[in-house]
C-alpha cells in the first residue's frame, strides 16, 4: 500500500514539475522599451508587449525589438575641396524603431552600418 502511494506521489510531483516548466517557458516579461515579434514556424503572427507575453514554447520563436533611440557613428572622412582646402567630416546617425512589425520584416541587420 505504501509503495502505491509513493508511486502516485512521485507521479504527481513529476507532472507538476513538467507543467511548471512549460508555463515558465511560455511566459516572457517584456520591458516598456521592448516589443516581441512572435513567429510561428517562421511566419510572423504578431507583436506582443509590454508586460507579460504568452507564446507556445515549441511552435513559436520570438525576436526582441528595442524601441529606444540608437546611435551609429559614421567613420571620419577626409577630402580636398575644389580650392585645395583639406576638409574633414564625421557624423552620427540617430534612429529609433517606431513600428516593431515593419522593423523585423523590412530591416534584416543594422550591424553593417557600424
Amino acid at each position: 500500500m505504501n509503495d502505491v502511494l509513493l508511486g502516485v506521489g512521485l507521479g504527481v510531483i513529476g507532472v507538476l514539475a513538467i507543467v511548471i516548466g512549460v508555463v515558465h517557458a511560455a511566459l516572457d516579461t517584456v520591458p516598456e522599451y521592448e516589443r516581441l515579434v512572435v513567429f510561428r514556424r517562421g511566419t510572423p503572427i504578431g507583436c506582443r508587449g509590454p508586460g507579460l507575453a504568452l507564446h507556445i514554447p515549441l511552435l513559436d520563436s520570438i525576436q526582441r525589438v528595442d524601441l529606444r533611440i540608437q546611435a551609429a557613428e559614421v567613420a571620419a572622412a577626409r577630402g580636398l575641396t575644389c580650392d585645395l582646402v583639406d576638409a574633414r567630416a564625421c557624423g552620427l546617425i540617430l534612429y529609433w524603431r517606431s513600428n516593431c512589425w515593419t522593423c523585423i520584416s523590412c530591416i534584416t541587420t543594422t550591424s553593417a552600418w557600424r
